[in-house]
């Protein structure tokens, strides 16, 4: 566990914002991970160059190989077709010599080609391996940016019916045989204008996280997207969790929480009577 540096309310270890006073407790951690993640981007990118410039050079090299292949081929042909006159002239040791020369640069080509198309195979791999961790790292980014663009001023809980009117108003007295669905609210002040899916966990007073195997996502309750606009003190209703005819609520301290990004960026205890 770990308390707010603000109020001194305990907190969860993964709690981002303190439900008491809506303190971001952890705003520091975030902005330091995502400046790692900005400075190895920056890196990768790097890395992406310097292979570039490798592969570069490789299709350079492979090209002249294939030129001095064909130079030759164009000479040996032109050797096989020169007068026969010329050829019998020659001596034996001659046509020994220009034997063993031909044996061995073609043996040497074969041995160049060779380490060309290993080298060429081991950089692609390389470079295809370094593409997709700059895409892996850029959507890491993309997603830090989002959650830096809004800021939780707190998380409240009310009571509403299957039509989604409220019966009790967040922020009231909440008893627990009189709920139909437990709808959590978020305040926030956001710097600018997106869709964003937010994941909610909704936690009983004994630690089980309430959900359904056939709708819930893996680890939540329930997720639902919003549409947020730029300005201050902005409320972003979620839809509630519970049934339209009975309560399936029991007393005590349920908890609360909302996720976004896998970052736990709000969250309330709301005790039921």
């Amino acid at each position: 566990m770990k308390y707010c540096h603000n109020c001194g309310t305990k907190l969860r270890d993964e709690s981002k914002v303190c439900w008491e006073c809506g303190t971001n407790v952890d705003r520091e951690q975030e902005q330091e991970q995502l400046q790692r993640y900005i400075t190895e981007n920056g890196q990768l990118a790097q890395k992406l160059q310097v292979a570039d410039r490798e592969y570069s050079k490789l299709k350079t090299w492979s090209v002249s190989l294939e030129k001095e292949n064909v130079a030759f081929k164009a000479e040996n042909k032109i050797l096989k077709e020169a007068p026969k006159n010329r050829a019998a002239a020659a001596t034996d040791n001659q046509k020994t010599r220009s034997t063993r020369t031909v044996v061995c640069f073609l043996i040497a080509l074969v041995i160049i080609i060779y380490i060309a198309v290993g080298k060429y195979s081991d950089l692609s791999d390389d470079y295809n391996f370094l593409n997709y961790e700059k895409q892996n790292l850029q959507r890491i980014y993309d997603d830090s940016k989002k959650l830096l663009m809004f800021t939780v001023d707190s998380v409240k809980v009310g009571n509403a019916n299957s039509s989604n009117n409220w019966i009790n108003q967040p922020g009231e007295t909440l008893y627990a045989d009189r709920i139909r669905y437990l709808n959590p609210v978020m305040y926030i002040d956001s710097q600018a204008s997106a869709t964003l899916t937010f994941f909610i966990k909704i936690i009983s007073p004994s630690g089980t996280l309430m959900r359904n195997e056939a709708i819930s996502p893996d680890g939540y309750s329930f997720s639902k997207s919003k549409n947020i606009r730029q300005g201050n003190d902005l409320l972003v209703d979620f839809d509630g969790w519970g049934a339209g005819d009975h309560s399936m609520y029991e007393q005590g301290d349920w908890d609360v929480e909302v996720w976004y990004n896998d970052v736990c960026i709000g969250q309330t205890i709301v005790t039921l009577q």
